[in-house]
């Protein structure tokens, strides 16, 4: 990858990681510091993934980079377009553009050629993190008559996000050999 795009991209992640820690601040302060890592889904995510853009080469943490990118990805477009609090936070847009380019870099910057092997930790720790989020309180704010349904396709979208991931590879690897 380009020296310059990779700096473009590593700016803009790390831009996004302090834009979701100042949006979750409010929750952090309320939640026990051991769970802080299943409250910041998506900032988590864009570190992980800039962590991966730069360099860091391990096919588990890629997996889980990539499978985080995508399921809190499409869950923020599903959730926040179908709750008001959307409509009342100011960086909202920001936030999603922010968000489409987590997901098209889960797709566009390939390092690794990962095996289905790869994903399954980044399944465990999804569904942990789904559990965390509707047992236990860390989700974000939701509108709270979709609470369940929420619950539900979080869930759903865990196991949809590593299968879009371990299918993407699959075909990946048919089209190089």
């Amino acid at each position: 990858m380009d020296t310059g795009l990779k700096t473009i991209i590593v700016l803009i992640n790390l831009f996004g990681v302090l834009l979701g820690l100042v949006a979750y601040y409010n929750q952090l302060t309320n939640t026990n510091p051991l769970l802080w890592i299943f409250v910041i889904d998506c900032p988590l995510s864009a570190l992980l993934f800039t962590i991966v853009i730069l360099g860091f080469n391990n096919p588990y943490f890629e997996a889980l980079a990539r499978s985080m990118a995508v399921k809190y990805s499409i869950w923020t477009f599903a959730v926040t377009f179908s709750s008001p609090i959307f409509y009342t936070y100011e960086y909202a847009w920001l936030n999603l553009l922010l968000h489409i380019g987590l997901i098209l870099e889960s797709f566009f910057f390939i390092s690794k050629k990962l095996e289905p092997k790869h994903f399954i930790p980044a399944l465990v720790f999804l569904l942990l993190n789904d559990l965390s989020d509707y047992f236990l309180g860390t989700h974000p704010p939701l509108n709270n008559s979709l609470f369940l349904e929420t619950a539900i396709f979080t869930i759903i979208l865990s196991l949809v996000s590593v299968g879009i991931q371990i299918t993407y590879f699959k075909r990946i690897k048919k089209v190089r050999n």
